[in-house]
């Protein structure tokens, strides 16, 4: 069966660093960074200990008009998915979604969020002793959520491999479109900063106590962020006929998992480095054509080190070795939206002929022993990888292409 090409048409974006791409990438190419003192937790914390206080929100103002036609008891992930699905759907000049189109969305940890909320409602109805004015319904029903209120009937289905969920989404949706069985695909997630996640993060004593510094000697762990991503997958044919600019194209992905440990990967290198192999090959690509690669690099000790050996054993044989840079410095670790994020940064990165920079790298990490970007440059890359990388040793590589006018199809 003959495959179709497909494409990155539109892209929505609510981030520690901005409200939509512009504004994001912006921020991000200047080296700003969205991790700051806040405070998430309803209850009393230890005022001294600053891990507790570090994390990144998302800079949001609700759309004029958009926000009112929401459910005022739809929780705050799955508002904060609707505008992002809405500014993606318009990015892409779509005028009417396919009535076949899919939506996969990653699950994040949003479902805690809103238990949270709910128990903070539950105790204020019961003191005013009135009836319960919402259920914790979850992340569950994202997927159904988009699909009812832009009224599409293509398959659905929510994801959960932890931080590689969104990007195995967006493997999926590809699936659906380059096989037919869709013309259209909305692949995306919204992880919200809660409680569960941050105090689960702080007792495995990863959560770094200043900010997230990836691939820096001195880093010490994550800072915990949240975002909601939506990407836009069509035939790419069919965007070109209706003269819209393309962010780039989707090449392959690959899955696999390491079976080692729950909270820390094959320290070999071995297993990320068979899913880049295996994500090349099926997206047809030669490591030497890669340019960059937008890295999980979550600012862990273990986790950096072993996707730097990975990634100098892929490209050892070859002459030149591409670009790193994580943006997890900027962003904080955005668990399940984590790769999804990657993806649209590598989008961005391919469109504007930029890399972006790896935010809070002063000395790199001898061990590290990879190219990694202090700051963003120019460069017409042609191809670039997203890596997103879960506990249960869940991981995903996604392989993109630069849409090159002439000759793209």
């Amino acid at each position: 069966m003959k495959k179709r090409k497909v494409c990155i048409s539109g892209i929505g974006m609510i981030t520690p660093l901005g409200t939509g791409w512009k504004k994001f990438w912006q921020n991000l190419l200047t080296g700003k960074t969205g991790i700051r003192p806040t405070n998430i937790f309803k209850f009393p914390v230890d005022p001294d200990e600053t891990a507790l206080h570090m994390a990144a929100p998302v800079d949001f103002d609700p759309v004029p008009g958009l926000d009112n036609t929401l459910p005022e008891d739809l929780y705050w992930g799955d508002r904060l998915l609707c505008h992002a699905t809405s500014m993606a759907i318009d990015d892409a000049k779509i005028n009417s979604l396919p009535s076949n189109t899919a939506v996969i969305i990653g699950a994040g940890a949003s479902s805690a969020l809103n238990i949270e909320e709910f128990e903070s409602q539950l105790t204020l109805d019961i003191s005013k002793n009135r009836n319960i004015t919402r259920v914790p319904i979850g992340m569950a029903s994202s997927e159904k959520i988009i699909a009812n209120r832009f009224r599409l009937f293509g398959p659905k289905m929510m994801i959960a491999t932890a931080c590689s969920s969104s990007s195995l989404a967006l493997g999926y949706s590809f699936d659906l479109v380059s096989t037919g069985e869709c013309d259209c695909a909305i692949a995306g997630c919204a992880d919200t900063l809660c409680q569960l996640t941050h105090s689960g993060f702080y007792g495995l004593r990863s959560i770094d106590p200043d900010r997230c510094r990836p691939f820096d000697r001195d880093r010490r762990g994550i800072s915990i962020g949240e975002a909601a991503i939506v990407l836009i997958l069509e035939p790419l044919e069919k965007v070109v006929q209706r003269k819209k600019e393309v962010y780039c194209t989707v090449e392959g992905y690959a899955a696999n998992c390491d079976a080692e440990r729950m909270t820390s990967p094959d320290e070999t290198g071995k297993v990320f480095l068979q899913l880049m192999q295996k994500a090349l090959k099926n997206a047809s690509v030669s490591p030497e054509d890669v340019g960059y690669i937008c890295a999980h690099g979550t600012g862990t000790v273990i986790n950096d080190i072993t996707e730097a050996k990975a990634i100098k054993q892929l490209f050892t044989l070859n002459s030149t070795s591409p670009w790193v840079s994580s943006i997890k410095g900027a962003t904080g670790h955005c668990m399940a939206a984590a790769g999804i994020f990657n993806c649209a940064t590598v989008a961005l990165a391919l469109k504007n002929e930029i890399l972006p920079p790896n935010t809070g790298l002063k000395n790199k990490d001898e061990r590290c022993d990879i190219s990694i970007l202090k700051k963003s440059i120019r460069l017409n890359c042609k191809v670039a990888i997203a890596n997103a990388f879960a506990f249960g040793g869940n991981n995903v590589s996604i392989v993109f292409k630069k849409w090159e006018k002439e000759g793209s199809l």
